[in-house]
Parts: C-alpha cells; sequence; structure tokens
C-alpha cells in the first residue's frame, strides 16, 4: 500500500472502510498466493505482521506454508489484527481527543515547553564543553 495512490490504512478510520481496504490489497496477499501455490516466495502479509501479535502472524504464515488458506480467510485474519489492536477503548479515546483540540494543544505547548527546557540545558552544556560560553 502507498499514500501517494490514497491507498492508506486509517487506522482510527470506520470498521467498514478498514474491511474495504484490507479485503482489496492485492499486493501484499499475492505473496501468499504465491507461497501457497508453492512457488518459492515466502509467505509475508504486512497486515498481519504488523497488527497481529507474534503468534498470531507466524500461525498465519505456518497455515499459508501448509497450503489450504485462501484469500478470505487471510484477509479476514488481517482485519480482525487490526481492530483488535485499535480496540474500540482506543477508538474511544482518540474520539474524545480529536473533540477537545484545546485540551490537545495544551498538552502539546506543554510538552514543547519541558523539552524546551532540557535541550537549553543540554545545548549550555555543549557549548561550555567546546569553550563556546
Amino acid at each position: 500500500m502507498s499514500k501517494s495512490y490514497g491507498n492508506t490504512i486509517e487506522i482510527f478510520g470506520e470498521e467498514k472502510v478498514l474491511r474495504k481496504k484490507i479485503m482489496g490489497n492485492r499486493d501484499g496477499f499475492a505473496h501468499a498466493r504465491r507461497a501457497e501455490a508453492g512457488r518459492g516466495q515466502e509467505p509475508r502479509d504486512p497486515v498481519v505482521k504488523f497488527f497481529a501479535a507474534p503468534e498470531v502472524a507466524l500461525d498465519y504464515e505456518n497455515r499459508l506454508r501448509a497450503g489450504g488458506l485462501g484469500y478470505g480467510r487471510f484477509e479476514e485474519g488481517a482485519v480482525r489484527a487490526l481492530l483488535e489492536l485499535f480496540s474500540a477503548v482506543a477508538r474511544t479515546r482518540r474520539a474524545e481527543l480529536a473533540a477537545n483540540m484545546d485540551h490537545v494543544d495544551a498538552v502539546l505547548r506543554d510538552g514543547a515547553e519541558r523539552a524546551r527546557a532540557v535541550a537549553d540545558r543540554v545545548i549550555g552544556r555543549a557549548r561550555k564543553a567546546c569553550g563556546l560560553r
């Protein structure tokens, strides 16, 4: 998938849209199909590998090597992994933050101020050590 083609996966998007994007990702699943057909390709699916727990991703790879795992099941596993990782709790929290951008901006400003204070101390020590102060 490539963001330059507008086919990114918006992890906090609606489930229906996520499902459509993943179920339509033929690039990643083509590798799985070649591996299943025994064409020497290493079975992989970026979506499963990025979003699923390591043991789940390994299970999918093993099932691909053994054969018999079709497109639909593979894609559905990727959707399920993504939805589990970005659960309703995370989605709800993101929606709350998006609805209160003043709070988000204040937190970002506070973090920037604290980071600037630390950076100023480090730069001061570096200048002193270099004899520039």
